[in-house]
């Protein structure tokens, strides 16, 4: 039996675009996220986005000069009230926050709401959710038993 996410909410039916600002250089961020839109290209995230959500992951990556021109967007357009801003952090660097790299006034219009997630190391029994969930699907795609975990098992999923 497959395993689907089903969105609830007002926004289940509304697009979720996902850019990660460090997957382009400069210039096609700027094109991805505001345009133009490409004659066979998709529209500019945050037109794409609108009525529902716009997930910016590695926010960290984003130039000064994007995060300015990003902040006027949502200044000078108002972020609808119907389109939601995930911000995505993934700073790494040792005693360095996502609110020390953006501009302080972007980080603000975007912090809201603030979520830290632990690793998943940190998360003993997620590592188990996340394997037999994941065992599941790979049984279900290639037509074979889901393999079963001893306790033993388990307690070396959990010590990895």
């Amino acid at each position: 039996m497959a395993h689907a996410l089903h969105a609830v909410g007002a926004r289940a039916s509304k697009r979720f675009v996902l850019v990660s600002c460090a997957a382009y250089g400069e210039d096609e961020l700027v094109r991805r996220l505001f345009g133009p839109a490409q004659d066979d290209g998709p529209l500019p995230a945050i037109e794409e986005a609108r009525g529902g959500t716009l997930v910016l992951e590695d926010i960290e990556s984003l130039p000064e000069t994007l995060q300015a021109r990003l902040l006027q967007v949502l200044n000078e357009q108002g972020t609808p009230a119907e389109t939601r801003i995930v911000a995505i952090c993934n700073l790494q660097e040792q005693g360095r926050t996502c609110e020390d790299v953006l501009r302080s006034d972007l980080f603000y219009r975007l912090a809201a709401l603030r979520m830290t997630v632990p690793p998943l190391r940190q998360r003993g029994e997620d590592i188990l959710t996340l394997f037999t969930r994941l065992s599941e699907q790979f049984s279900d795609e290639y037509g074979c038993d889901a393999p079963k975990v001893s306790a033993q098992e388990a307690a070396q999923l959990l010590q990895a």
